[in-house]
């Protein structure tokens, strides 16, 4: 696989790809509702052989305003990105779609940055969700196992 340039069909399996946390995930949890967070946590991907690295980002003025992503080791670009309450909306290069501040992201070659974003209407994630939430569903999307 050519990470550099994945096909739609390889982000979705890569995407429903088990993966498995090292060590610091685990930790992570307790702590991630309370406070500032700034973290990167490492991924493995034993089928592909792929490392990732899982980042989560809240500042500690806006506790309503976070975003968490993962991305290939290797070249940091981003399989998926999601961003609750961002500066602002997201448009698409490709296509001019406006979304909104709260959106997900998927790799797509297509796209000169590699990122697709997509309303959250048709996903799992809400703009509702607190931060620990929104953590355990992206774990669960991204089929990441301790």
């Amino acid at each position: 696989m050519d990470l550099d340039d994945l096909t739609d069909d390889q982000v979705n399996i890569l995407i429903d790809s088990i993966k498995r946390s090292l060590d610091e995930l685990p930790k992570f949890f307790p702590t991630i509702a309370l406070y500032k967070v700034d973290g990167d946590y490492k991924i493995v991907d034993e089928k592909y052989e792929i490392e990732y690295v899982l980042h989560v980002y809240r500042g500690k003025h806006d506790l309503h305003r976070y975003s968490m992503h993962i991305r290939f080791k290797q070249n940091n670009l981003h399989l998926v990105r999601l961003c609750i309450n961002a500066n602002n909306n997201h448009i698409n290069k490709s296509d001019g779609t406006n979304v909104g501040r709260n959106h997900i992201h998927i790799y797509k070659s297509s796209e000169p940055d590699g990122l697709y974003a997509y309303e959250l209407e048709n996903h799992i994630f809400e703009a509702s969700d607190e931060l620990i939430e929104s953590f355990q569903k992206f774990i669960k999307f991204l089929n990441i196992k301790e």
